[in-house]
């Protein structure tokens, strides 16, 4: 698989990607410290900082699949509560989909983003690693992939889960290990800056179930 990737974070997506041995080309990450955890942490070099400057650079372009975690502050409760990091960025994303060519996609965030013909699933990380982590979350994505089942059915109560990581709940060490790339706490970066990424990451059972899913549609 060839995957281009927007919207990186630290790549705890993307690091799955490549442990499955698929060929991820990272786009863009606005945020600073975050192009350099990824570099750190998976290796390769963003073409730019924004989704909107990156749409000139790729048009045209081939990838099997476009994966992504778009910035939610504008559309959610957070919006409410103070003003957004950054603006919007749908429809820089309809109009980079609609300039290149791709089999599939995949995008995360704590809301349905609202594409066109897509689909949407709300799946839990708890039912699908162990330590089973109770985060929910987003995934919109083509037609054409189906959604991996879960692996351990049951309420937070069943499974014994743990809080979602998020903000100072757990430091890097606790949080890296719930996300299931426990080497990510030992990247060079100051705590706040890994507790940040390892908030906004996918953790690795969900990762790992989309992959197994996407590999078996492509058959």
């Amino acid at each position: 698989m060839k995957v281009r990737s927007l919207c990186t974070s630290a790549g705890l997506l993307d690091k799955a990607m490549l442990a499955a041995g698929w060929d991820v080309v990272p786009g863009c990450e606005i945020m600073p410290h975050k192009r350099a955890m990824y570099e750190a942490w998976c290796g390769g070099k963003h073409l730019c900082e924004d989704l909107g400057d990156l749409i000139p650079l790729v048009s045209g372009d081939r990838f099997d699949g476009v994966v992504g975690g778009l910035p939610c502050q504008s559309f959610t409760k957070l919006k409410a509560m103070r003003t957004p990091k950054f603006p919007n960025l749908t429809p820089a994303l309809i109009c980079l989909l609609a300039r290149t060519r791709w089999d599939w996609y995949l995008f995360e965030n704590v809301v349905r983003l609202e594409l066109g013909g897509a689909s949407h699933v709300r799946m839990n990380a708890m039912n699908f690693g162990s330590p089973h982590q109770s985060r929910a979350r987003w995934f919109t994505f083509s037609t054409n992939l189906t959604p991996p089942p879960p692996v351990y059915p049951g309420t937070a109560d069943d499974l014994k889960a743990y809080s979602v990581v998020a903000g100072r709940i757990y430091g890097p060490k606790r949080g890296a290990w719930l996300q299931g790339w426990p080497e990510f706490a030992k990247l060079p970066f100051p705590c706040p800056q890994l507790q940040e990424a390892l908030a906004d990451g996918v953790p690795r059972c969900l990762a790992d179930a989309w992959i197994q899913s996407i590999e078996r549609s492509a058959k």
